[in-house]
């Protein structure tokens, strides 16, 4: 527990360093996720629905550094008759480039810990890597809608997690 308590601090000290260093601009996002387990996964668990936040530093008009919190529960599955609770937390690096000027492709490939809080007695967490791949619909100057595919793999931890996710949220441009 002291652990993920020493990670959560670590990715909101990552999130607020941008303001102390007088960052430009930043965007922070809130999004609900559904997500299909994939190969061993697949046995134990079955869809699962959840949430996340996320914050990207942008560092100039195509790249950004960010950090993602998500919360997913997938459902009972016939072998295994409780729900599995996942909770990834990760440090990415993103790339944007702009289809028309309106619209936008986001790519995002990063790692970090995958975190089993209903599995206290066993072992509850392990690295994991995350990419995905979406589009941006600028709605208003600092607000932005958000559609993204990814996959999720940590072969670490109580079992080897994979799921395949969709997310959908609203971003907004936070300039310091």
């Amino acid at each position: 527990m002291y652990r993920i308590k020493k990670l959560v601090l670590s990715i909101a000290l990552l999130m607020l360093w941008p303001f102390m260093a007088g960052a430009q601009q930043s965007v922070i996002g809130v999004y609900g996720a559904g997500a299909v387990p994939v190969g061993e996964f697949g046995y134990f668990s079955n869809i699962g629905v959840g949430g996340g936040i996320s914050y990207d530093y942008l560092i100039g008009a195509r790249f950004s550094l960010g950090a993602e919190i998500h919360l997913l529960r997938f459902g009972e599955q016939q072998f295994v008759d409780i729900p599995i609770l996942v909770m990834p937390v990760l440090v990415n690096v993103g790339y944007h480039t702009d289809l028309t000027p309106k619209l936008g492709l986001i790519g995002k490939i990063g790692g970090g810990y995958f975190i089993y809080p209903d599995f206290d007695e066993l072992e509850n967490e392990g690295f994991g890597v995350s990419a995905q791949i979406g589009i941006d619909r600028i709605l208003t100057a600092n607000r932005t809608f958000t559609l993204m595919a990814g996959y999720s793999y940590a072969p670490a931890g109580l079992i080897s997690t994979s799921y395949v996710s969709l997310m959908a949220g609203v971003q907004f441009l936070i300039s310091p």
